[in-house]
């Protein structure tokens, strides 16, 4: 090629058909059209994206496991030094000696999606029988683990009016599982979703819901996975780190194509989203690039360049009013797909503006009783000072790194090395490096947004 895209990651859409038919598949009839790329062709991509300096690789929708040779397409990618990780409904896990070969391919990460954990909730979505089957398929994945490598096993659920009512029970379910990870989602009005709207919760459901899972799991004494949220916005991880002490990164919503993120089709065509295939209408014509074109030139790259830039604004002109005075405003960049829906942008209005009201009422409890609080750093976070430059690195278990610099007076930064030295430090005894108790405050707050610091009430 005669030029390269800046790519990051790569969802690579591998397989067009699907064994199942779920009710909220964002996919749905998208990619209908298309046919299965052979292994040989398939293997010149993964030259191509390792050229381009591709890591890490998503094998995505529809069923990437109906891919006769997906065992193998890992396994070049393995040979290429790219990570790779599989989203599935888990279903062909069952066969015993075709998971030994997923297992042995060098898959980094396989999440199983599930909708529930009764049948009533979760064969409703993804079809009957369906849950009996990930549950033996989990059961087989465990047994192979037992004499083959170790992977991550995820499991990705999506809140809905089907599995309300379970919300108490879902911590300790899966707390009986084989896996490392727990993704609670919500649902948006697309692809299949759209004609199955009724599955659909309102954003009082959502935090509802969301709050019986969270104040479980943290009851669980004997925790085997990580729960975690893509649902979440940053604001609202903030509100249950100071509330509950859990420990959710704030991670701030963007749009995958801001971060050099593509989908890669089943014809070899690069397009910014699969999601947004049907979208012109909304987004505007979005530029195709094939992978597999040898006369790739500059002026196909500034097409996908400019349609970035048309993307990006069009997210800024459809965000709440809400999200003018947020903290993350500068970088949070919702998925276009969700932002161009009326009743996403009311939902990113009534869960961050709740989230912000409690955040402040925290913070006005701190000050009605300062003494009785101490402040912490969390876990893995490392601290660089250069000149008045502050930068925090924390690493979390899951991964997930979080990096921020800060410009800080001096008085400030000796208040956070003192933090670090002491590990545990009460907001009385640093008030001495302050006037007063605001000043104190205004300086941990965006310490607390970002997760660096905890405050614990004695």
């Amino acid at each position: 090629m005669d030029g390269k895209i800046q790519i990051t990651n790569i969802r690579w859409e591998i397989e067009p058909k699907c064994n199942l038919n779920c009710r909220h598949c964002f996919v749905g009839s998208k990619l209908d059209k298309y046919k299965e790329m052979d292994f040989e062709t398939a293997k010149v991509v993964v030259d191509i994206l390792s050229d381009c300096g591709i890591k890490k690789i998503i094998f995505s929708s529809k069923e990437p496991l109906m891919y006769k040779d997906i065992d193998k397409l890992i396994s070049y990618c393995n040979v290429k030094g790219i990570h790779t990780e599989l989203v599935t409904n888990g279903t062909l896990l069952q066969n015993t000696l075709f998971a030994e070969k997923i297992i042995s391919s060098g898959v980094g990460t396989i999440s199983i999606s599930v909708e529930g954990i009764t049948k009533d909730s979760n064969d409703y979505i993804r079809g009957e029988g369906n849950l009996d089957q990930v549950l033996r398929a989990l059961g087989n994945l465990k047994n192979i683990m037992e004499y083959k490598r170790q992977i991550i096993i995820g499991i990705q659920m999506s809140l809905n009016r089907k599995n309300k009512n379970e919300a108490a029970h879902v911590p300790e379910f899966f707390n009986h599982l084989p896996i490392d990870i727990l993704v609670i989602g919500g649902l948006s009005l697309d692809g299949n979703a759209k004609n199955n709207s009724d599955l659909l919760l309102s954003p009082e459901e959502f935090i509802q819901i969301w709050d019986v899972i969270l104040v479980n799991y943290l009851k669980l004494k004997d925790k085997k996975y990580y729960l975690t949220s893509k649902s979440l916005f940053p604001i609202e991880a903030v509100y249950y780190n100071c509330m509950f002490g859990s420990d959710f990164c704030p991670v701030i919503p963007k749009c995958g194509i801001l971060e050099e993120h593509y989908s890669l089709l089943p014809n070899g065509d690069i397009v910014p989203c699969v999601a947004l295939l049907d979208k012109i209408n909304d987004v505007g014509e979005f530029p195709r690039i094939n992978i597999l074109d040898k006369m790739l030139n500059e002026e196909k790259i500034n097409k996908l360049e400019n349609f970035k830039i048309q993307l990006e604004n069009l997210i800024k002109e459809n965000r709440p009013h809400v999200c003018r005075e947020c903290y993350y405003k500068e970088d949070c960049r919702p998925c276009p797909v969700n932002i161009i829906q009326q009743q996403f942008k009311e939902e990113i209005s009534i869960r961050c503006s709740r989230a912000k009201e409690k955040i402040k009422e925290i913070f006005n409890l701190i000050r009605r009783h300062f003494d009785e609080y101490y402040l912490s750093i969390r876990d893995n976070t490392l601290l660089t000072v250069q000149n008045q430059k502050v930068s925090l690195t924390r690493y979390y278990e899951q991964g997930g790194v979080y990096r921020k610099e800060y410009e800080l007076e001096p008085l400030q930064i000796n208040a956070l090395q003192k933090i670090f030295n002491f590990k545990e430090i009460s907001l009385k005894e640093l008030l001495y490096d302050f006037k007063n108790y605001e000043m104190l405050l205004n300086f941990i707050e965006p310490l607390v947004f970002d997760n660096f610091i905890m405050v614990r009430r004695s």
